[in-house]
């Protein structure tokens, strides 16, 4: 069995439960660990009953990581959620004896298909890490964001493993702020050197998985035979950055700073905000009385909320 791990509050449930499904579609065998930052997320997971999911509320992860909640005061929310990152595989090796990797991956990934060629990749290797490939427009990013993408990443329980999540963990307890410092940058630079500083880092070479807006005019989408496609490999998953769910009916799919055509929102974007109207219905069913999750970003977008009408997609 595969152990993913990921965290979002009442604001990002509803993209959660659309990566939850988007994995029971292309993963035989897994759970998912879910650490739910509020008790809103924490209940309403709890009324869906979710079979492949264990829920982990905030009190549970912050007994067991008092080191976070010292630092916690000092950290915007934001900020907050990005020094728990590395704390949260670490806490799911130390649940079961028995889970050998851990993946963690933010809450708003979609997979498209199998994630088996990550995998493949991985090997019998201890970390495993994708770069953000900015498209050329996008490449001063690289100085300030890092050269790789927290939005997935593998561990292994052996000493590369638990010794990098270990290191990355101090790191971020001592300094995690959403601006640009000595070179720091939240919890994503620090993993600008991995690949010297640990042994047994792999970097993920196929080009269907993590394709973002950031790299959409680099790797454009294409279809062949009803299969999404990148780089003549096939879309393993998107990373939903910057994606605002404005009503059940209306949906922001990037800020105006990026630049892609309509073919690749229908393409990409409508399987997506699809998943995301069945977690919609299926909160309203379980939880009537839940009411969030509208017109906010994500814990990792840095940008402004101006809203763009030729990137509106509408569902009647």
């Amino acid at each position: 069995m595969r152990h993913y791990c990921t965290y979002f509050d009442r604001h990002y449930l509803y993209r959660g439960l659309a990566l939850y499904g988007s994995l029971i579609q292309h993963d035989s065998e897994f759970l998912l660990w879910i650490l739910c930052y509020d008790d809103e997320s924490y209940h309403t997971l709890r009324k869906l009953n979710l079979s492949r999911a264990r829920l982990i509320s905030l009190a549970e992860f912050e007994n067991a990581n008092p080191e976070l909640v010292t630092v916690k005061p000092s950290r915007q929310l934001r900020e907050y959620y990005w020094t728990s990152t590395s704390s949260l595989p670490l806490y799911v090796f130390a649940q079961s004896p028995d889970i050998d990797l851990v993946t963690y991956i933010d809450s708003d990934l979609f997979f498209y298909s199998s994630l088996q060629p990550i995998f493949d990749e991985l090997a019998d290797r201890s970390i495993m890490l994708i770069e953000h490939r900015y498209s050329p427009e996008r490449e001063y990013q690289t100085a300030i964001s890092g050269l790789y993408n927290v939005g997935l990443m593998i561990f292994r329980r052996d000493g590369n493993g638990l010794g990098c999540l270990r290191w990355w963990r101090e790191r971020c307890l001592e300094w995690c702020y959403a601006r640009a410092e000595d070179g720091k940058f939240g919890d994503q630079k620090y993993l600008d050197d991995w690949t010297t500083r640990f042994d047994g880092v792999a970097v993920l070479q196929h080009l269907g998985a993590g394709v973002a807006p950031w790299n959409l005019t680099r790797f454009p989408v294409y279809q062949v035979d009803n299969r999404l496609m990148a780089q003549n490999q096939p879309l393993i998953f998107y990373h939903f950055h910057a994606f605002t769910i404005v009503a059940s009916y209306l949906y922001e799919t990037v800020t105006p700073t990026y630049h892609f055509d309509q073919q690749q929102v229908d393409m990409i974007y409508k399987p997506y905000i699809l998943a995301v109207r069945h977690a919609i219905h299926s909160v309203a069913n379980a939880d009537p009385e839940f009411n969030f999750g509208y017109g906010h970003r994500g814990p990792r977008s840095l940008l402004g909320a101006a809203l763009s009408h030729r990137l509106m997609v509408s569902f009647a």
